[in-house]
């Protein structure tokens, strides 16, 4: 597996977001460079899922500054789509598209990246044998291996990951757990939130605790 172009960084300034006069998050503020693995955790109804959509540019944050760098330089909007992958609690595939069809029709929206092939992304998750079923016919962890799977084939600099353990058995877990130490190991960033504290072996996992409002 292998990212594409120069080493991305993240900075979080005071960032706040209200919705109807709640506050959601307030004065959070983290940085995280390149080869970093961060968790932000907290109980439900903390902020982590708004967090990470703030970070994905899907909700503009009510205060503070998120500014994404390669090398010295703030990222436009459009290098940022470039350089992240989102994954919410939604697996966002097709019921009625193949697991290999989906996975290529990431691989279109990515086509600026180069990552392994859709058939050995399946292969990685023990998936190989439902490329061309519909995923409609497949499991609920299956789905969510598929979904995982678009880490692999677009490349991308950072990912941020909504509870992607959801769903997994034991192997998919380990599986998963590898495909991250790699990522970060070879100089990738990775956001992920839980609800309980998590450890990956073999990697050092900054934590970012909220708390509810």
């Amino acid at each position: 597996m292998t990212t594409s172009g120069a080493p991305v960084s993240l900075e979080v300034s005071n960032v706040a977001f209200l919705r109807n006069e709640n506050v959601i998050l307030n004065d959070v503020r983290f940085s995280l460079a390149p080869g970093e693995l961060l968790q932000i955790d907290g109980a439900n109804g903390s902020g982590k899922s708004t967090l990470l959509r703030i970070l994905a540019g899907l909700l503009d944050a009510t205060e503070g500054d998120i500014v994404w760098r390669g090398g010295d330089c703030a990222l436009t909007p459009a290098q940022i789509r470039d350089n992240l992958t989102y994954l919410g609690h939604k697996n966002a595939i097709k019921d009625d598209l193949s697991s290999l069809e989906n996975l290529d029709y990431i691989t279109l929206l990515k086509r600026s990246h180069s990552g392994i092939p859709a058939c050995e992304a399946l292969r990685m998750f023990n998936l190989a044998h439902t490329a061309q079923t519909p995923t409609g016919r497949l499991s609920a962890g299956q789905k969510r291996k598929i979904a995982l799977s678009r880490l692999l084939v677009s490349a991308t600099r950072c990912w941020l990951l909504d509870e992607p353990f959801t769903a997994l058995d034991q192997d998919g877990k380990k599986i998963l757990e590898g495909i991250i130490k790699h990522h970060v190991d070879t100089g990738g960033m990775v956001v992920f939130a839980t609800h309980q504290a998590m450890e990956i072996e073999g990697c050092n996992v900054r934590h970012y605790h909220l708390d509810p409002s």
